[in-house]
C-alpha cells in the first residue's frame, strides 16, 4: 500500500525533530528490526522507542500483534494517528474499530498528530442521544422506548499539544481485560501523567 501524504509528512517531521535533540540518538526511519520495520526507532534518554503512525485502517489483532512484538524486544512504543476534523473537541462520530483499540491501550486516549513532534490527547466520551421510539441497532421498532446509540463518541482534546521528546516516558501496562476483549501487557512511550490537561 502506498504510503499517504499525511503519514509521510507526520515521519519525516517528528524524525526531523527528535534527530536535532541532543538527548535523542540514532534516530532513523524505517529501520530493519529483525521482524519489524517501525516508522521511526531511536533512543530518548537512553530508552528505545518507535514510533508508528497509523493513518489507515488495520485490524485490531495486527495492532496488538505490533505492539507484543515490541514489548518482546524492550521497546517502547507510540502509536500517533494523524489529526483529523474529527478528533476536534466536540465532535460527535463512530471510532472505528482500530481507534477504540488504541483508546484502550493507552488508557483512553489516543495521541493525534499536530505537527513537528507533536501531539494532542484526544479522549472519545460516550455520547447519550435519546429518542422516544424508533429502531434499534437489530431493526426492531420500538415505539414506546427510548433508544441510545452505542457506537457515537465525543472527541474531547487536551488544552494544549505535547511533545514526544519532553512530555513523554516509558510506561509498562498489565494485561487487562474489558467487555471479552484482552488489551494485552505493553511497554508503552505514553505522556507524562500531569502532562495532560484536559478542557
Amino acid at each position: 500500500m502506498a504510503e499517504g501524504y499525511l503519514h509521510r509528512a507526520a515521519k519525516e517531521q517528528i524524525s526531523e525533530t527528535l534527530t536535532a535533540l541532543s538527548f535523542c540518538k540514532n534516530c532513523a526511519t524505517e529501520r530493519i528490526l529483525t521482524d519489524a520495520r517501525p516508522d521511526i526507532s531511536l533512543r530518548i534518554n537512553g530508552v528505545p522507542v518507535v514510533i508508528e503512525i497509523q493513518e489507515s485502517a488495520i485490524s485490531v489483532e495486527e495492532l496488538y500483534a505490533r505492539t507484543a512484538r515490541y514489548t518482546r524486544k524492550g521497546i517502547y512504543l507510540l502509536w500517533v494517528t494523524p489529526m483529523t476534523d474529527e478528533f476536534t473537541s466536540g465532535s460527535e462520530f463512530r471510532p472505528r474499530e482500530w481507534l477504540r483499540a488504541l483508546h484502550g491501550l493507552y488508557f483512553g486516549k489516543i495521541f493525534a498528530w499536530a505537527g513537528w513532534a507533536n501531539v494532542l490527547p484526544v479522549k472519545f466520551e460516550r455520547v447519550e442521544h435519546f429518542k422516544v421510539g424508533g429502531f434499534d441497532t437489530d431493526a426492531q421498532e420500538h415505539l414506546d422506548t427510548i433508544y441510545t446509540p452505542k457506537t457515537i463518541r465525543l472527541a474531547v482534546a487536551a488544552t494544549h499539544t505535547l511533545h514526544i521528546g519532553y512530555d513523554f516516558v516509558k510506561l509498562e501496562r498489565k494485561q487487562w481485560a474489558s467487555s471479552g476483549k484482552i488489551i494485552p501487557a505493553a511497554k508503552l512511550w505514553s505522556a507524562k501523567r500531569d502532562a495532560i490537561k484536559w478542557l
